[in-house]
Parts: C-alpha cells; structure tokens; sequence
C-alpha cells in the first residue's frame, strides 16, 4: 500500500476501525481513478475542512429539480 493510501485510511479509519471493509466512494463518472488518486482527494478535502474552507451542506438533494 502506498503512503498516500495508507495515510488516508488511518485518517478515515482508526486502527479499531482498520477491520472495516468493503467501503463504497461514489465516484461520479469517473471509473478509471486509481487508489492513490482518490487517496489524494480525500486528504485535499480533509485539508480544507481542517483550514475552514468546507462548507456544510446539510441536505445534498434540496437543490434537486422533483
């Protein structure tokens, strides 16, 4: 496993948690993404909620046309 792999999974999963599997990511339409590109993205969106440049979203469908 790579660093940035294993970097992401320990800040997503604590070590009690390591025995987690078979955990989904909705990729959108992106299918040819490999582990370490998504382990890269993970750690850039846990940056800016750290920095405080996230903003949460309470309901993702409200903006949704019915």
């Amino acid at each position: 496993m790579s660093d940035v792999v294993s970097r992401a999974a320990n800040m997503l999963f604590s070590q009690e948690g390591r025995r987690i599997a078979n955990v989904k990511f909705f990729l959108g339409s992106r299918r040819d993404i490999t582990a370490n590109e998504l382990a890269c993205e993970i750690l850039r969106a846990e940056a800016q909620v750290a920095a405080g440049n996230a903003v949460r979203v309470e309901d993702v469908d409200g903006n949704l046309d019915d």
